[in-house]
């Protein structure tokens, strides 16, 4: 989906209720202000908005923050009033939560002169996905709970609702699907003294378990390190072992239902890190997630979690 079919949604059912009128779209939240993903009774809310609408079938989900549906206002949002850097970050937040990640994507888009934050979350075909510990309102603590939505509300899914999200698992099959894992045995750090820059290598499985081939450009591992800044390494041509400012990825193309091993694949920091960086680095045990950011040739981008295999 694009931005402009995106923007066209959200502007279409945001002008309905400013003429009176109930949204119309099934899966589409109006929020005054963003979540505080710093404050622990905040970020449940958003596990729970958000998660509901990766487990309901049906339509994209939307949450559109900066409108107040009630009193008909808006209120500039910007995504950094979240406490996060970026969608990284966000992704990391739900992987550390949620049993099984699902895809969200943030737009800012302008409506009559004011910004306002959509967070897109497309169908999912991995659902359901369970809040491992989830926090209540009065500060109970919940074990592995599923959330999902019925009409406007947002509620805990019953016997119904799984017999539903498991029948829409086995009849469909997402256009863009990979699964990533490697072992720590092919793992390896190093170091690049005249730019500072880290380097890893690797040799990595690469599932597409989509119904469409895909050609992969680029691909960014980011190595969660909470409460610091995360590591984010982006892909670079292996072919002829040049690390330059052509980070691509060449010739990587996966047919649906294939698994293609590449090997001695290579990463290269974004940012620039003292020579000390290694010895954490070389440590795969102290990153309890590492996510993908897979950029294919068509301009698609697939989000996923990277499995370590030990």
């Amino acid at each position: 989906m694009t931005l402009q079919n995106i923007t066209d949604i959200v502007s279409s059912q945001i002008q309905m209720v400013l003429d009176g009128q109930e949204s119309e779209y099934p899966k589409l939240d109006f929020k005054r202000q963003w979540y505080n993903l710093f404050d622990e009774l905040s970020i449940n809310e958003f596990l729970k908005d958000s998660s509901a609408m990766a487990n309901s079938p049906g339509l994209d989900g939307f949450i559109v923050i900066g409108f107040d549906q009630k009193q008909k206002d808006f209120q500039k949002a910007n995504f950094t009033d979240c406490g996060l850097r970026d969608e990284n970050e966000l992704t990391g937040l739900i992987n550390r939560r949620v049993d099984r990640v699902f895809h969200i994507s943030h737009y800012p888009i302008q409506f009559k002169g004011t910004t306002l934050s959509v967070l897109h979350i497309p169908p999912s075909f991995d659902k359901p996905h369970v809040i491992r510990n989830y926090k209540t309102k009065k500060g109970e603590e919940q074990q592995h709970r599923v959330f999902t939505k019925s009409g406007s509300n947002t509620k805990l899914a019953t016997k119904y609702d799984f017999d539903f999200i498991a029948f829409d698992r086995a009849n469909h099959i997402p256009e863009y699907d990979l699964q990533l894992s490697f072992s720590p045995v092919s793992y390896g750090a190093s170091f690049i003294q005249h730019d500072n820059t880290a380097v890893i290598q690797l040799t990595m499985s690469i599932e597409n378990t989509g119904r469409r081939a895909v050609s992969i450009h680029e691909i960014i591992l980011t190595f969660e390190n909470k409460p610091s800044k995360p590591f984010e390494f982006v892909s670079t041509s292996s072919a002829d072992n040049k690390y330059n400012s052509l980070i691509k990825v060449s010739n990587i193309i996966i047919p649906p239902g294939h698994i293609q091993l590449i090997t001695d694949l290579t990463f290269k920091s974004i940012d620039r890190y003292a020579p000390t960086v290694i010895t954490f680095l070389s440590q795969l045990s102290l990153f309890p997630e590492i996510t993908a950011i897979i950029k294919l040739t068509s301009g698609s981008e697939i989000k996923t979690r990277v499995n370590v295999i030990s």
